[in-house]
C-alpha cells in the first residue's frame, strides 16, 4: 500500500508542476500581452495626437487660403489677364464655325464614329 501511496504522490507532484509550469507560461504571456497593449495604446494615442495637429494645420491653411481668396475678388483683375481672357473668347469665336464644319464633315465621312 505504501508503494501506491508513493506513486500517487510522484504523480500528484508530477501533475503539480505541469500546472505550475502552465501558470507561469500563461502568466508570462498575459504580461507581455498586457505590455503590447500598453505599446499599442500609447502609439495610437500619438498617432491621433499628430493628426490632430495635422488637421488643425490643414484648416488653418484652407481658411487662410479661403481669406486670401475672398481679399483677391475684391480687387480688379490685372489688365494681362483681361486682355488674355478677351483674345482667348475672341479667337474661340473665330474658330467655331470651322470647327464644327469640321466635326459636321467628320461624322458624315464616317458615320460609324458618330455619337
Amino acid at each position: 500500500m505504501e508503494t501506491q501511496l508513493l506513486e500517487r504522490e510522484i504523480e500528484l507532484n508530477m501533475k503539480h508542476e505541469d500546472i505550475v509550469s502552465r501558470r507561469e507560461f500563461l502568466l508570462q504571456k498575459s504580461t507581455e500581452n498586457l505590455n503590447n497593449q500598453e505599446v499599442f495604446q500609447s502609439s495610437a494615442a500619438s498617432f491621433r495626437n499628430r493628426a490632430l495637429k495635422r488637421n488643425k494645420k490643414l484648416i488653418q491653411d484652407i481658411d487662410t487660403c479661403k481669406e486670401s481668396i475672398k481679399k483677391s475678388l475684391g480687387r480688379p483683375q490685372p489688365t494681362e489677364l483681361v486682355t488674355l481672357k478677351e483674345k482667348y473668347w475672341a479667337m474661340i469665336e473665330e474658330e467655331l464655325p470651322a470647327w464644327k464644319s469640321d466635326v459636321k464633315s467628320a461624322r458624315k465621312s464616317n458615320p460609324s464614329s458618330a455619337r
